[in-house]
């Protein structure tokens, strides 16, 4: 849901202010709460539920945290806090970091972390480090634990500035993945170990280009099955992008080998 969308502006919009201006104050805020949901259900239907469960779980550490420390349990208090960065930090880690690590070690052959395909949840870097955060504010000192999960859901779930229903695809990437070794070491390999290197790094490379290409074309199915827009860029907006970097290109491929250069440009076909 888009801010600058009608279904935003005359009925979203119209309809949260209309209920929240109507109940009584104390109950505004469960309005927020509920309208923050319902816009955050709108972009990420499966995943809601992740909102609810860091939410719920840094609810009870700024609990903690407070507890321990007007007990003079200081110990108790840090590892509370650290109880909630390890948490949000495995939560974070999880859902940005696990395919991208399994399918690299799978590469190199070892199987035991299984690629699970699995997409990034919406505005998670935002809302867990704003949860996060508030833990280590309350053992600060800066701010008291909120009492009431209404309140601290809204505050957790509110300003989803960053939920979109729009992506650009330019088609514009690289290969991520290089493979890197000490010169002076390579020079000193015989051609025979020196040419399987290469190979090694050039069927890598292209590995991680098919499964890069795999990922965004997984990603733009998901996107419409969710009725999220995709907006391809025409031959002449792309032709105006890459007459733009040109200049950046030749500014720092002068100084990389050529044959590396080309390598890139072969796994980009």
């Amino acid at each position: 849901m888009v801010f600058s969308t009608p279904i935003f502006l005359f009925y979203f919009l119209v309809l949260t202010l209309l209920v929240y201006y109507l109940v009584p104050r104390k109950l505004r805020n469960g309005v927020l709460l509920i309208s923050s949901l319902f816009f955050y259900y709108w972009g990420e239907q499966l995943y809601v539920s992740i909102m609810f469960l860091s939410t719920a779980i840094d609810y009870v550490h700024g609990l903690l945290v407070e507890r321990c420390k007007a007990r003079g349990n200081d110990r108790g208090a840090r590892m509370a806090v650290a109880s909630s960065i390890v948490f949000n930090l495995a939560l974070l880690l999880f859902f940005k970091y696990w395919d991208f690590l399994a399918a690299s070690l799978q590469a190199v052959g070892l199987n035991f972390m299984p690629v699970l395909n699995i997409h990034l949840p919406i505005g998670i870097s935002f809302y867990t480090f704003q949860t996060m955060s508030y833990t280590i504010d309350v053992y600060r000192g800066d701010t008291r634990a909120q009492r009431s999960i209404i309140n601290f859901g809204t505050f957790a779930s509110f300003n989803r500035a960053e939920i979109e229903d729009r992506f650009l695809v330019t088609r514009h990437n690289m290969a991520k993945v290089f493979v890197v070794m000490n010169k002076a070491r390579f020079d000193a390999l015989s051609p025979e170990q020196q040419k399987m290197i290469i190979d090694a790094g050039r069927k890598s490379q292209m590995e991680e280009w098919d499964m890069s290409q795999e990922f965004e074309r997984k990603g733009e199915e998901y996107c419409r099955q969710h009725n999220i827009k995709l907006i391809e860029l025409s031959d002449e907006e792309l032709a105006g992008i890459r007459k733009n970097l040109q200049p950046l290109y030749a500014e720092y491929m002068k100084d990389i080998d050529p044959v590396f250069i080309k390598l890139i440009q072969e796994v980009q076909k």
